[in-house]
């Protein structure tokens, strides 16, 4: 018997170690930053009213969700909803939380979408840190009589 669990150790010893497998994300939905997960959490929860649509939505578990909502409410020191097994409703300080937290979502996402496209627009006027290491030192040029903007 010992010599058959020397012999397992042996091969076991020889073998090189196993690398631990990369989980993939399950989720389909768009990727918001990670200061957005929560407050989107929230948010979904609330117009849908219940965490296991919001998961099914996102194709990720059903605690995934109740996590995030519950992380919010620990970071913010509040409770935004009244939890019971059959029911899931807003307190009032989530009624009031939404809205802000709507905006906020909604002022990032433009935010976002007004920084993508001035980076798609290359500026005539107004050139970059590159384009100015790459001239010298030349700059600043007179702008153009067409560039609106105030140095």
């Amino acid at each position: 018997m010992r010599v058959a669990i020397v012999r397992l150790r042996k091969k076991r010893d020889n073998q090189p170690p196993r690398e631990p497998a990369l989980r993939k994300s399950k989720s389909s939905h768009r990727n918001p930053p990670a200061v957005l997960d929560p407050l989107q959490a929230f948010i979904d929860v609330a117009r849908q009213g219940t965490f296991s649509a919001v998961a099914k939505s996102r194709n990720v578990a059903v605690s995934s969700v109740a996590r995030q909502v519950d992380a919010l409410e620990a970071s913010l020191g509040i409770r935004l909803f009244h939890r019971s097994s059959r029911r899931l409703l807003l307190t009032d300080a989530g009624e009031q939380f939404l809205p802000r937290a709507e905006g906020l979502v909604e002022d990032l996402d433009d935010a976002k979408a007004a920084l993508l496209d001035a980076q798609a627009e290359p500026s005539a006027c107004c050139p970059s840190p590159r384009q100015q290491r790459l001239a010298g030192g030349t700059w600043p040029r007179p702008r153009p009589r067409s560039c609106s903007s105030t140095p």
